[in-house]
């Protein structure tokens, strides 16, 4: 079955990136930036299956050569933090024959990017795993292209006017009031909205289960997403090595499992109900099970049936538990069972709503934690890096520690990011994880007595209909012997001779 998966990220100068070391990843090839006068080679990657570059109509046709394209991205750009590619990753349907994989994903960069200015390189990978994840990088340009062919600008400039129409003047910085027009409207915030859904329509079009871009929560739905893997944790996931992020996907995938089975039970709950309220509306249900109790005795004499073998019945043994829930919720009748099985919905669908905040905030402070641990233990590396001056040495003792300091850099970015008031306190973290923890515990505990709620109200409804149905069988066969043995019998004596108890 198809997943729906795409994800947008910038590639830019200011964090260390280049255009022509990322085309070179992508595509498994060896390529030279001319920029920095660094060789990038990733000739032995494997798992590539397929690579193409698609132009618009006014880009030189040279661009198709991809060193040539992304070295020309490189040297458009001049700001050290200049933003050098728009990469975008799909995940393509597994069931598909790889052609039509590679006929969708062109389909959807011609249309979607290609066709409103942007030239695109499409790099589609399958890595040899048990599990196929055969998927797409799109690296995009960021710069329209002008008709001459050349590179346009990104933005200009425009003064901000006055009701009348004037410019007005900032005294504090000396100049007039400007902003910041961009060309494009690829940087709109309602564009990633208009990609993703573009993408699944492309996908619906070929596929028989049909996804949706949309997250769980703006579709109404109660499950959880899980978290992205990431490609070394799903690596160890594959060779039976556990890790974090596995377990909490786990945890993720057990309750929206569990939340989903209840709802479907409950679900079909609501509808059998509804179906016997055209068949039953007495009003003691208390009365109504010790009766059914009743009958099962009397069916093991009659028919050779008893409690233990209609399915469920055997729970109609725990009679004071039935009479003390339906007592307990001051249910009567069917319509009052039914305001039941509607308040556990919303009762479950609080709890959900509960568990899943929880383990959202459980897993940031988890990301906190383990990050702490490289920022801490990484931290005397890094500010010894900072302290040398010496450009050389500098650069050799990065070449070193080179991990270490990633490391402290990545933790240190997720603090930055992450953290309103920017203070880094593992202490509360663990001890705010931990009453989470617990807590969620608790909450699972609550699911489980609805689950309880659940069966008891199953059992009930289920041999209401079962033994309600033999006893209108019973009448049905006492009438047929009565109209034989009696034919001149009176209507009234049959209606009176034929009131059963139920």
């Amino acid at each position: 079955m198809a997943i729906y998966y795409l994800s947008i990220n910038n590639i830019s100068r200011g964090k260390g990136k280049s255009a022509v070391a990322a085309a070179a990843y992508c595509a498994g090839e060896k390529l030279y930036n001319n920029f920095n006068g660094k060789t990038y080679n990733f000739t032995k990657k494997e798992g590539i299956i397929h690579t193409e570059i698609l132009l618009p109509a006014n880009a030189p046709a040279e661009y198709k050569d991809r060193s040539t394209l992304w070295n020309s991205v490189e040297n458009a750009e001049k700001r050290k933090n200049a933003r050098l590619i728009r990469d975008i990753m799909i995940a393509l349907p597994n069931e598909l024959p790889m052609s039509e994989c590679i006929a969708l994903a062109h389909n959807y960069v011609q249309k979607t990017f290609v066709d409103k200015g942007m030239c695109a390189d499409i790099c589609i990978h399958s890595p040899q795993h048990e599990q196929k994840n055969i998927h797409a990088h799109i690296l995009l340009t960021t710069r329209p292209i002008k008709e001459d062919g050349t590179w346009g600008a990104k933005t200009h400039s425009e003064y901000i006017l006055d009701k009348n129409g004037n410019k007005i003047y900032d005294e504090h910085r000396r100049r007039y009031k400007r902003h910041t027009v961009y060309i494009t409207d690829w940087n709109a915030r309602d564009k990633v909205e208009e990609w993703r859904k573009a993408w699944a329509d492309h996908l619906n079009a070929v596929i028989i289960d049909k996804v949706d871009h949309r997250s769980y929560k703006r579709q109404g739905k109660l499950i959880k997403p899980t978290i992205h893997m990431g490609s070394t944790a799903t690596e160890m996931e594959r060779k039976g090595i556990r890790t974090r992020k596995g377990d909490i996907n786990r945890e993720i995938k057990y309750v929206n499992k569990r939340i989903t089975s209840l709802m479907k039970r409950l679900d079909e709950l609501d509808d059998f109900i509804m179906k016997m309220e055209s068949i039953y509306d007495k009003n003691n249900f208390a009365m109504t099970l010790i009766r059914l109790h009743e009958n099962g005795i009397m069916f093991t004499g009659k028919s050779g049936h008893t409690l233990s073998t209609l399915n469920k019945a055997s729970k109609l043994s725990n009679l004071p538990k039935l009479i003390e829930f339906v007592q307990e919720h001051k249910i009567a009748n069917l319509s009052e069972l039914k305001v039941k099985n509607a308040a556990t919905i919303e009762t479950l669908s609080i709890h959900k709503e509960i568990v899943k905040k929880k383990q959202n905030r459980i897993k940031v402070l988890k990301e906190l934690l383990n990050n702490y641990a490289y920022y801490r233990n990484n931290k005397p590396v890094y500010i010894k890096w900072k302290s040398i001056t010496n450009q050389k040495k500098k650069d050799s003792f990065y070449n070193k520690h080179h991990g270490e300091i990633s490391l402290y850099q990545t933790a240190n970015r997720l603090f930055n990011t992450s953290l309103d008031d920017k203070r880094i306190t593992p202490i509360d973290w663990k001890n705010e994880l931990t009453e989470l923890e617990e807590a969620t515990q608790n909450e699972h505990i609550k699911i489980d007595s609805l689950d309880n709620d659940i069966s008891i109200m199953e059992t009930i409804i289920y041999n209401i209909e079962k033994l309600v149905k033999n006893e209108l069988k019973s009448q049905k066969v006492y009438l047929g012997r009565i109209s034989e043995n009696e034919p001149k019998m009176g209507k009234a004596n049959l209606d009176h001779e034929c009131n059963f108890q139920i």
